[in-house]
This record gives C-alpha cells, sequence and structure tokens, in this order.
C-alpha cells in the first residue's frame, strides 16, 4: 500500500468531515435524535481509524525489525537475480516490470 495507500486514508478522513458537517446541519436544523446518533457513529469511526492505524504501524515496525523476515526479503533478491539470468535481462528490469505487472516473455 505504498502508493495508493496514503489517498485512501485521506479519502476517509474527506469523507468522516463530510459526515460530521451533515451532523451539524441535522443539529443545526433541530434533528437532534438523529444528529446524536449520528454523531455517535461518527465518534466511533475515528476511534477505529485512528485504531487500525496504531495497529498498521505496530505491524510495520514489528516485521521491519524481524529477522526472518530480513532473511526472506534478502532470498526474493536473490531469487529476481536468478530469474534475470535465466531470461537474459538485468535484475533491476525485471523488478520493474514485476511492479509494473507487465507479462515477461517466456
Amino acid at each position: 500500500m505504498n502508493g495508493g495507500g496514503g489517498s485512501l486514508r485521506s479519502l476517509r478522513w474527506v469523507i468522516l468531515i463530510a459526515f460530521l458537517a451533515l451532523v451539524l446541519v441535522l443539529l443545526a436544523s433541530g434533528h437532534l435524535l438523529v444528529g446524536a446518533l449520528l454523531c455517535a457513529l461518527a465518534a466511533f469511526r475515528i476511534v477505529l481509524i485512528l485504531l487500525f492505524a496504531r495497529r498498521r504501524r505496530a505491524f510495520s515496525d514489528r516485521r521491519n525489525s524481524d529477522p526472518v523476515h530480513r532473511l526472506l526479503r534478502r532470498l526474493a533478491r536473490r531469487e529476481f537475480t536468478v530469474a534475470a539470468n535465466a531470461m537474459g535481462m538485468e535484475p533491476a528490469q525485471l523488478r520493474q516490470e514485476f511492479t509494473r505487472g507487465a507479462r515477461l516473455p517466456r
């Protein structure tokens, strides 16, 4: 989630702000019960967004310090090198093609 993850999180906050604006309009127009209920739902959503962001950071911190994860990443780099040599390509070019999702020649 490197490229689109940040924009998705931003979109969640934008939707939440628009939702809170709707709640304020409802409360101002005298719809107290519906406004209060939607306000409680918005508060719950804020808690969920913050909780998941915290869990995501904790997971990425743990994953980066895990020796098994580092070993697997090293092995994956070597596999790219072996595959690139077998196809007559540079490993960096193979990684780019793999990241782009392009179909490689057989």
